[in-house]
């Protein structure tokens, strides 16, 4: 699965029983926003004044409540701006 690289901006976070995190994100401030998911993310590499973070990412399909939607399933993260 190919992976991608670009910068967010942070617009929610929330971690998830303790060891993944949720972020929802925008490319750009007039971008519509899309979830993106880190599954036993490195609680060192994180920080919750995140504003701007760049990513590396692989596509893929999120299945929740019989809704589907695009998910970033992120393989690194580097956290570029706080607030």
């Amino acid at each position: 699965m190919p992976i991608f690289d670009t910068d967010f901006i942070v617009t929610q976070h929330r971690i998830l029983a303790e060891k993944h995190l949720k972020l929802t994100l925008k490319a750009d401030l007039d971008a519509a926003e899309i979830e993106a998911i880190w599954f036993n993310f490195d609680h060192e590499a994180w920080s919750s004044r995140a504003h701007r973070v760049h990513l590396a990412f692989e596509l893929d399909v999120n299945f929740f409540r019989g809704i589907e939607s695009a998910q970033l399933m992120i393989r690194h993260l580097r956290v570029s701006e706080t607030h």
